[in-house]
């Protein structure tokens, strides 16, 4: 769905999914597009006990149920094999939404704000380690189960990413 003229960072975090701008109501798990900026956004429900802010990045919440998302490391979904468990990541948090709200989390184009743990140089692969909702660098080379869900065009300044390329869209 197009979302023109609108910015999700500027909205605030709903209880139910009445959006307000011209729309009758959202779809939950929906993505919504801004071809003018590459930009796309997904309607999410935060699940997790703790709120979701401006750059967490956020993942699947458990139990499996789409659009339902945490940052709280006990509701997160997990992907495990012999070596590796890292979260399903979903987006990354683009404004407050508090536990039990509606909101939107970016998940594709550019992006410029994403907490990291302050390990991160321009070109690095982005993923999260259990449980975090921080970004972290991926250094072994990418695969699937290592859920690599961006790309770094900056080094990251203290704990803040300002500039990478999310692509979280289908994951």
């Amino acid at each position: 769905m197009l979302l023109i003229d609108r910015d999700p960072a500027n909205m605030t975090a709903i209880s139910d999914l009445s959006l307000g701008f011209g729309m009758m109501s959202g779809v939950l798990n929906q993505v919504y597009w801004d071809p003018a900026t590459g930009r796309a956004w997904r309607l999410v429900y935060n699940f997790g006990a703790d709120s979701i802010l401006a750059g967490d990045v956020v993942s699947q919440a458990t139990p499996y149920v789409a659009g339902y998302v945490s940052n709280t490391a006990a509701s997160i979904l997990d992907y495990a094999d012999a070596t590796y468990t890292r979260p399903r990541v979903k987006g990354i948090g683009v404004h407050t939404i508090a536990t039990t709200k509606y909101g939107f989390v970016q998940v594709a184009g550019p992006c410029t704000n994403v907490t990291t743990d302050g390990n991160v140089v321009a070109g690095d692969r982005l993923t999260t380690t259990d449980g975090a909702k921080i970004a972290t660098r991926e250094n072994v080379v990418a695969s699937g189960h290592f859920l690599v869900w961006g790309e770094a065009d900056v080094a990251d300044t203290g704990t803040v990413l300002t500039a990478c390329e999310l692509r979280i869209l289908f994951q």
